[in-house]
């Protein structure tokens, strides 16, 4: 490029201003550190700089009578001059108010505390080397620790149009450090951007805010990409540890961090220019500002115009052509003038209204100046030139012809009002100069160049990039969730909840089929449930009805059954067959459908249960049907998050149901695939933060990912983490993870409605809802119009060999409870409530539970009374689409007992057609009905004819629940007893009474420990008697404590018809305090809470004594006719 393009391209583009000096104001000494005064109006500590030096001056006073005091006082104790100093900084200092003045207290801050500090002091000659270090560093401590500043120089660059360059002022060995660069940070990038400065700091284009401007000459250093001798690089260590920590820390916090802490970050963080050859002494430095300067400067070259011969001169062109003064008020709007004066002119406006003669002051002339004020300044009068405003023009005849002089306004350089310093008169042209009004000189030009200097890619910190992806930011594995979905388990907003479930109804009836249950993803885990039809999340139940649940009173977990159980708490039936025996576990449920047939995946539950309600529909004074079938209704489990279509859905068993079971000791749980998904995220993040040119080799990441395997997780607290991990060994894995949105989620497959219909079985053909036959409780009802020999619904079962698994012995728990000292007069049903649910053959030891909604099948023939009796509409048989069911058909029952999961399937297959809503019926089988009918002619009601136990059934027990005011149900009963919402877990100590054993002897320590007891009686609270032996406390044991605990009704506080509330006594589950060792029998808590709501305490039956385990409720297993059922399998006589 030509000198005149080049200088056309740069106009504007760099300062003009140079040859900035400090000069010393006193002697410094080699080794020496060099302080600057600041020019800040105010300093750290809150004192402006006039006032800073108004402190030292006037403790360096104190300090000096302090001295002359010592001398006058020799014989003072170094005691008796702590005790000076102390009042000194601490009494006299302070004003009449006791209150410190600000400059006061600096003052003090800098007054010595001991005799020995005074004379420290002295020694080193003031203050301010006291609370310096001013040890003197010699040249080889600085040439260890420090860095050379004067490696180069300024002077005239040789790139045309390069402005002044940098030069090295000695050679330069190659890697030596040519310059330290510290660094300000400047996060607002957005004001420079039109500013000069920005050309002088350096920035990344992949952050809009960030640039970090150079405290040192390094902005002399040149562009040059084809003769560069320097690179920038990070600092990589430097003499203090201090910014060491600072170089390393803020290179590793993103940007938020820099910007809270900017004020600790200048001059910490730094850039050193390093020599990429050697360097002759006198050869110019160059930097490679990279492509991308490069080509934003090459365009601006192509669009930046050449001034015409019309425009605008500048004014440094006015004063090279000695262009003629005019009066102020006749000047164009681009330029203004400067007069100068002598050096360092007095600002005061002393004498501001007289005018002076220019050559009153001969130092006006340089020629007159010192030689040191010439040595100092000569090549930078710039102190001498003042603002002024010319008002008139002189001129006068002289002998070598007309002399033209100036009256003139000389104004402040410092001040915002530019005040008046001085009238000045006779000045000659030679004192007066153009220059540019504000905003209107060159570096103000729309067209100039701007643009920072880039930081290479390959060192620009991935955290300060404004693409930065921390793995956080992926969401990789979070589902997403409808803004009305439940956020727990809970029942959902009635309103809300019944709306989508009727839209949701409309959809499944219209489908083909919604749900199937098939083969899981999930290797080896048997049958999975699948949606066909995308869910919302939106909290609706993907089967659309709900089923009751069946409590169940298990001992042993020696049993298939013991995998599929869910505990009796999650339905609010912890205490229904609870016999409190040690050693023995709550209320077990048998949950079909997702209960049963849904896999738990702890990386991708999708589905959360809504509790069953106890609400009986049959009362045992008044129904046979009563107790033989479950009363806890409508369990169902909603969708808690958007599922598509083809996704199986996933269920919480609970992390204690997979860390318990040996078989699940490698699966990884829900935080162990959570963590996976964060490293999958962070390794992702680097293939997509480095662009196109990415410095991150695909096998760089996927050994990063085997080193992440092999040496962060090894403990084997972690062997989980590291099994989840293991999914992962390519790019193209690490890819199919991201597109599927987590690490679990890419190991299962999506399937299609045609694999579905192939290898699935419809679980949603059929709804649940109140049977047409009053005795039977529910009914299941059809959805769809089924065809006849359609499979209304294919059921996997559960096996279970021999009656006796389904049978209570009465006594021999009587005699444990007894020995055990508890509550033992009990009357249950011999055998359990689940036996009515089974299928069975009367020649066969096997038993099979479906898993599915096939329980709720009611039984009807022509054989049954007129009322309702009549041919059934389905019937049984075996399913013919699992190889394994028909092989196990075929084999012995030996075989069948080797499976422990539900390896054999019944269909119920429509025997006609069955329109919608119409009831589904099967045939029982003869020996069922005949038991049926010998059970309604054997039955009588169990409650007398004046109601006096009428409240034992279950039903009357419910109905309390709407009367919850009414004080006669207040006491426990026989049958019945009452629980209070509270999470014990949150309950403090200091709140809670320890009701203590009547045996007890009370010590000291007793005495403390349970102060409010008497030794040998009962506790006495109101109308209750509440002894350490009160069942309550037995049944605490095995409430869910953050949910529900037994409580006694001790108080009424009369009545609030808006808020009532009564005094209650909660009884809690276990002793929280030391000493244990102190008591004969373990202290039982109990906490009194004297407003506890009405609405909150319910009335219960107590363990056993729902209709459900009475001992007159029918039990009869399903009868599978003779002629499906496999001979072999025949093993009763």
């Amino acid at each position: 490029t030509t000198a005149a393009a080049a200088a056309t391209t740069t106009i504007g583009s760099q300062t003009n201003y140079h040859n900035y000096t400090m000069i010393a104001s006193q002697v410094i000494n080699m080794g020496d550190e060099i302080f600057m005064m600041r020019e800040d109006k105010e300093n750290d500590n809150g004192l402006t700089i006039e006032d800073e030096k108004l402190v030292y001056q006037h403790a360096e006073k104190i300090v000096q009578g302090l001295l002359e005091y010592h001398q006058s006082n020799p014989n003072l104790t170094e005691e008796q001059w702590i005790d000076i100093l102390y009042r000194m900084r601490t009494e006299i200092l302070i004003d009449a108010d006791a209150k410190l003045n600000e400059k006061n207290r600096h003052i003090g801050k800098l007054l010595p505390e001991t005799l020995d500090d005074l004379l420290e002091i002295q020694s080193l000659g003031g203050l301010a080397y006291f609370h310096l270090d001013t040890t003197k560093r010699d040249i080889e401590w600085i040439r260890k620790n420090g860095y050379c500043m004067d490696n180069i120089r300024e002077g005239k660059s040789l790139i045309e149009g390069g402005g002044n360059g940098a030069f090295a002022t000695r050679k330069l060995i190659k890697d030596s450090i040519i310059t330290p660069m510290p660094l300000v940070f400047i996060t607002q990038k957005k004001f420079l951007n039109d500013q000069l400065l920005l050309n002088y700091c350096f920035g990344h284009r992949k952050s809009k805010d960030l640039l970090l401007c150079p405290l040192s000459n390094i902005v002399l250093i040149n562009h040059n990409s084809t003769s560069s001798n320097a690179e920038i690089r990070w600092m990589a260590s430097s003499p203090s540890e201090k910014i060491d920590l600072n170089i390393n820390y803020y290179r590793t916090k993103g940007l938020e961090e820099i910007q809270k802490n900017g004020g600790k970050i200048h001059n910490k963080l730094m850039f050193e220019v390093v020599a990429t050859r050697n360097i002759e002494a006198g050869e110019e430095i160059y930097l490679d500002y990279g492509p991308e300067w490069e080509s934003n400067f090459q365009a601006h070259g192509e669009r930046c115009v050449p001034p015409s011969s019309s425009s605008t001169p500048t004014a440094s062109e006015l004063n090279v052509n000695h262009e003629d003064i005019v009066p102020s008020s006749d000047l164009s709007d681009h330029y203004a003038y400067e007069c100068r004066l002598e050096p360092f002119s007095d600002e005061k406006n002393l004498d501001a209204d007289v005018f002076q003669s220019y050559d009153s002051h001969l130092e006006v002339y340089p020629e007159n100046w010192s030689d040191y004020m010439k040595q100092l300044y000569g090549n930078n009068d710039f102190i001498c030139w003042y603002p002024c405003v010319i008002e008139s023009i002189n001129e006068q005849q002289q002998e070598n012809g007309t002399a033209t002089t100036f009256v003139a306004r000389i104004h402040a350089k410092k001040e915002k009002e530019n005040k008046v310093i001085r009238l000045v008169q006779n000045i000659p042209r030679n004192g007066i100069r153009f220059v540019d009004a504000p905003y209107s000189s060159n570096y103000h030009l729309k067209s100039a160049f701007r643009h920072y200097i880039p930081i290479p890619d390959l060192m620009f910190p991935p955290l300060w990039r404004d693409d930065f992806k921390p793995a956080s930011s992926f969401n990789l594995g979070k589902k997403t969730r409808a803004s009305a979905a439940p956020a727990a388990t809970t029942i959902v907003d009635e309103e809300n909840h019944h709306q989508a479930e009727q839209q949701h109804e409309a959809v499944l009836r219209a489908a083909e089929c919604g749900v199937y249950y098939a083969p899981s993803n999930i290797p080896n885990a048997g049958f999975g449930i699948y949606t066909a039809l995308p869910l919302s999340g939106d909290g609706v139940v993907a089967r659309g009805t709900p089923i009751p649940v069946i409590p169940f009173y298990n001992g042993t977990t020696n049993w298939s059954f013991y995998n599929y159980f869910w505990k009796g708490s999650e339905h609010y039936a912890e205490y229904e067959t609870s016999l409190w025996l040690d050693g023995f576990n709550d209320t077990d449920l048998l949950v079909v459908n997702e209960g049963s047939l849904a896999n738990y995946h702890p990386g991708l539950v999708n589905q959360q249960s809504i509790p069953a309600i106890f609400e009986p529909m049959l009362d045992r004074c008044t129904d046979p049907g009563a107790g033989a079938f479950s009363d806890y209704i409508n369990s169902q489990f909603f969708t808690s998050f958007v599922t598509g279509a083809g996704e199986e859905m996933f269920v919480d068993y609970g992390t204690s149901w997979t860390k318990k079971r040996p078989a699940f000791q490698d699966v990884p749980l829900s935080n162990d695939w959570e963590k996976s998904n964060q490293i999958m995220a962070m390794l992702w993040a680097l293939t997509i933060n480095n662009d196109n040119d990415s410095f991150w080799k695909e096998s760089e990441i996927i050994d990063f990912l085997d080193l992440i395997k092999q040496t962060i997780f090894t403990e084997d607290d972690q062997h989980r983490t590291k099994v989840a991990l293991s999914t992962v060994s390519s790019m193209e894995e690490l890819s199919h993870v991201i597109e599927r949105n987590g690490t679990a989620q890419s190991t299962m497959q999506v399937r299609s409605q045609q694999w579905l219909s192939e290898n699935g079985h419809c679980l949603d053909h059929v709804y649940v809802t109140d049977s047409t036959i009053k005795q039977a409780g529910k009914g299941c009802f059809a959805r769809r119009f089924l065809k006849k020999n359609a499979v209304v619904l294919s059921s996997p079962m559960l096996t279970t060999f021999g009656k006796e698994r389904f049978e209570i012995n009465i006594t021999e728990i009587r005699e444990q409870l007894k020995k055990e000292g508890k509550e033992y007069d009990i009357e249950i049903n011999e055998e359990l409530l689940v036996l009515n649910y089974h299928f069975t053959h009367p020649k066969s030891s096997v038993y099979l539970f479906p898993t599915t909604s096939a329980i709720m099948f009611n039984h009807n023939s022509q054989r049954m009374p007129t009322d309702y009796g009549r041919e059934p509409n389905a019937k049984l048989r075996w399913s013919t689409r699992n190889e394994k069911n028909n092989l196990l058909l075929q084999r012995p029952l030996e075989d069948l007992k080797k499976e422990p999961y539900s390896a054999i399937a019944l269909d119920i297959v429509a025997t006609r057609d069955i329109e919608v809503d119409e009831e589904v019926f099967i045939d029982y089988g003869i020996k069922w009905e005949e038991a049926w009918k010998m059970h309604l002619q054997n039955w009588q009601s169990p409650c007398s004819k004046d109601g006096g136990v009428a409240s034992h059934s279950s039903r009357a027990i419910r109905l309390m629940n709407d009367d919850k005011s009414n004080p006669k149900y207040y006491p426990w009963s026989k049958d019945r007893f009452t629980v209070c919402g509270v999470n014990w877990n949150a309950v403090k100590v200091k709140d809670i009474i320890f009701v203590i054993h009547e045996n007890e002897t009370i010590t000291p320590y007793l005495n403390a420990l349970v102060q409010e007891q008497r030794a040998g009686k009962a506790y006495q609270v109101g109308l209750a008697n509440i002894t350490w032996h009160h069942p309550g406390f037995q049944y605490a044991r095995l409430a869910a404590v953050n949910r529900r605990l037994p409580c006694v009704i001790i108080g009424d506080n009369g009545r609030n018809e808006e808020k009532p509330t009564l005094q209650v006594a909660i009884l809690g589950p276990k002793w929280r305090g030391g000493g244990v060792a102190h008591f004969i029998s373990t202290p039982r808590p109990m906490k009194i809470v004297s407003d506890y709501p009405v609405k909150d305490i319910e009335f219960m039956n107590r363990p056993f004594k729902s209709d459900m385990h009475w001992k007159g409720a029918f039990r009869h297993p399903i009868n599978i006719p003779d002629d499906i059922f496999p001979p072999q399998w025949k093993d009763l006589s």
